[in-house]
């Protein structure tokens, strides 16, 4: 795992590296939000509003997975919360997810024999990962708490093997040399007693939470000398100044709709996304805007076809690769293959940047190929032979045949030499071909604001907290540079929450 230092991007340092996008939000808020057209409000010499139109103890920008753990753990402690929500409902990316989460120690996994401990699970994430050790054990250390937590609240994960149920989410089979597989991720009964459902039942039912939707918050009210946060402003076209009696917690999810981010963290390429509407980097802005440092991005979530399958992103590349396993490789444009097309997702999207032009396709073959590609089969090209499919895609179709060709040995070899490819080596012998373009996408970004282990933000300079400042899920950097195993967003969506709601709550008054 690296270290913080060499990853953090403070508001100086992106100004002075990432040109005229940035320049241009210089007075304002970074990487292209959108203005704030709300009416100015009379303020003190010291910036701080002279009246404020609502107060609470705790407010929460954001209210999706992350903020409404936050929520829910500060009104249990006996706050009052205010939860500004940019989009029209609430649920952010954890009401669009696979209702999984990953947990290590929990009574499902006790139900079923499995023995799991914090010590192999680091094992796995500190090797398969890239994220601060503090920070990834934290999230390790308190993701049965937030299953059990859930479970609590009414989630249902059946205690047998399968989705929904318990199942191996990430390389753990792949790589055992690290640690004996365990199977962490915890698909809970869809869609109710789901996941998010029971998580909004919950803060719908919590006596002392209010939910503002359709608010986005533009500013965070701070004390010029120490930095301290008093506050949020907030409004799509009417402004109001919410006062924060305890502190703010940022919660506002990621940066996948937001071109300019994604361009300037992420990939030259356009990067395709399922991501909420809502995702759009605004907590992470307002943190930069408040003096924070932000790091740890890099890696993308999971691989799309290229006219993405709504309402959940198709994953087509990755150790769940194509229903009902049949013959399949992934080419380039140049029509060759440049990946072991089961590694994992993050890996594979990291792969298919540095093809050419950012592109590449899955190619399978006969009726289990069309079935295996569902929907997509309608949206990809086809041909009899392969020499038809290539033209179809724009490919050489001496380069594709002679790929195939190599492939197809390795089948009949069992062994895959090109790039070791462990399983499903089946050949591609016969027409139809079906080629279903694929792109890297973003059902999520990994990396955000500076934080510790007990969520507060940390300044740009130093490891000084930013007094009465959080960051939780998308809006920290707890996860690290990308996805280790299916349902560790939600999990680190949940336990940071968690802690931010529990820690926030606990500060005194500021006056």
């Amino acid at each position: 795992m690296g270290t913080h230092l060499d990853t953090d991007v403070s508001r100086r340092s992106f100004l002075k590296t990432s040109g005229a996008t940035a320049a241009v939000a210089a007075g304002a808020l970074l990487w292209g939000c959108a203005p704030n057209t709300s009416k100015e409000r009379t303020v003190s010499e010291s910036g701080i509003p002279e009246t404020w139109d609502e107060e609470a103890d705790v407010v929460i920008v954001g209210g999706g997975g992350a903020g409404m753990s936050a929520a829910l753990m500060a009104a249990e402690a006996g706050s009052s919360v205010i939860v500004l929500e940019k989009g029209p409902a609430t649920g952010g990316s954890t009401a669009l997810c696979g209702q999984a989460i990953m947990g290590v120690g929990t009574s499902v996994q006790k139900a079923l024999g499995i023995e799991d401990s914090v010590e192999e699970a680091m094992k796995y994430f500190s090797a398969i990962g890239d994220g601060r050790d503090d920070l990834v054990r934290f999230v390790v250390e308190h993701s049965a708490d937030a299953v059990e937590w859930l479970i609590g609240l009414g989630m249902q994960v059946p205690t047998e093997i399968g989705n929904p149920g318990l199942v191996f989410g990430g390389q753990e089979k792949e790589r055992a040399d690290l640690t004996a597989p365990v199977m962490r991720t915890h698909y809970a009964v869809k869609p109710d007693p789901g996941l998010w459902p029971v998580l909004q039942k919950a803060a719908d039912a919590q006596e002392g939470i209010t939910v503002h939707t359709g608010t986005p918050a533009t500013r965070l009210v701070q004390r010029g000398d120490t930095g301290e946060v008093l506050g949020v402003i907030a409004g799509d076209g009417r402004e109001k100044a919410i006062k924060a009696r305890k502190g703010v917690v940022l919660a506002a999810g990621g940066f996948a709709r937001n071109p300019d981010m994604m361009h300037a963290l992420i990939s030259r390429y356009d990067v395709q996304t399922t991501a909420n509407e809502c995702d759009t980097g605004d907590g992470m802005n307002l943190g930069l805007a408040a003096g924070t440092s932000v790091g740890y991005f890099g890696m993308l979530s999971n691989v799309q076809f290229s006219q993405p399958i709504m309402p959940c992103a198709f994953i087509v590349l990755g150790p769940d690769t194509m229903e009902g396993k049949p013959p399949f490789i992934s080419v380039n444009v140049q029509g060759e293959r440049w990946t072991n097309e089961r590694k994992f997702y993050s890996y594979i999207c990291d792969d298919i940047l540095k093809q050419p032009e950012g592109r590449a396709f899955v190619l399978t073959c006969g009726d289990a190929g069309k079935a295996g590609l569902s929907r997509a089969a309608e949206q990809a090209h086809t041909g009899d032979t392969l020499a038809e499919v290539a033209a179809s895609m724009g490919v050489d179709p001496e380069a594709l045949t002679a790929t195939v060709e190599q492939w197809n040995a390795s089948c009949a070899a069992g062994v895959d030499a090109q790039f070791g490819r462990p399983s499903e080596l089946y050949p591609l012998e016969s027409g139809p071909y079906y080629a279903a373009e694929v792109k890297p996408g973003a059902a999520c970004t990994f990396g955000g604001i500076t934080v510790d282990t007990d969520m507060h933000a940390l300044r740009a300079t130093g490891d000084a907290v930013i007094p009465r400042l959080y960051a939780a899920g998308m809006n920290s950097m707890a996860l690290g540079r990308f996805y280790p195993t299916c349902g560790s967003a939600v999990a680190t969506a949940i336990t940071t929450g968690r802690q931010a709601g529990s820690n926030v709550a606990a500060e005194a008054d500021w006056e």
